[in-house]
């Protein structure tokens, strides 16, 4: 049986093969496909994987930034997961996550044994601006950001935060979330 546009896809992309991901795409693949048995997408699989090329060629072709695969989890939640900071960065540029998104996210990443801290103050940050434009508020200047105090909505997800982080052992999490 001969692979679909969509399945080369999305075996280039976990590849990071770019010129790969190229030529399925003008082979009429799917953005959008997903494999059957967990769900991923061409996004999810070059995400998990670190590979930025393929990310930013597939976010510039349009591909969903937030589509969930079948277990709920976006691009940016795997990526945040498996530590790759520039895969999260660029997620990040493209998506306009909702707070609650965020939380996740940093839910995710903090209970991670692969998490980094990088990857945790990535995702704090773009959680600070999210509150800001969710209460009409401008972005903080780049010298508000360090001190901030938590949202009272968001103290309760910290323990939990913090509880994965030590228990996944991982240190440095643990003492970046106790720095908040």
């Amino acid at each position: 049986m001969s692979e679909t546009a969509d399945e080369r896809l999305r075996r280039a992309a976990e590849q990071g093969d770019l010129e790969g991901v190229e030529a399925a795409l003008a082979a009429g693949a799917d953005l959008a496909s997903a494999d059957s048995t967990f769900g991923n997408t061409a996004l999810h699989l070059a995400a998990r994987r670190g590979h930025v090329d393929v990310v930013e060629l597939l976010l510039a072709k349009g591909a969903d930034p937030l589509a969930n695969d079948a277990g709920t989890m976006t691009p940016l939640h795997v990526a945040a997961r498996d530590g790759r900071t520039k895969a999260v960065r660029l997620l990040l540029e493209q998506a306009r996550c909702s707070s609650g998104v965020l939380r996740d996210v940093l839910f995710v990443a903090s209970g991670s044994v692969r998490g980094r801290p990088e990857v945790v103050a990535l995702i704090e940050s773009a959680l600070e601006n999210a509150h800001r434009r969710e209460a009409g508020m401008a972005p903080p200047a780049a010298s508000e950001v360090p001190g901030r105090e938590a949202p009272a909505e968001e103290a309760a997800t910290l323990d939990e935060e913090l509880m994965l982080a030590c228990h996944s052992g991982n240190e440095e999490i643990a003492r970046l979330l106790l720095e908040r």
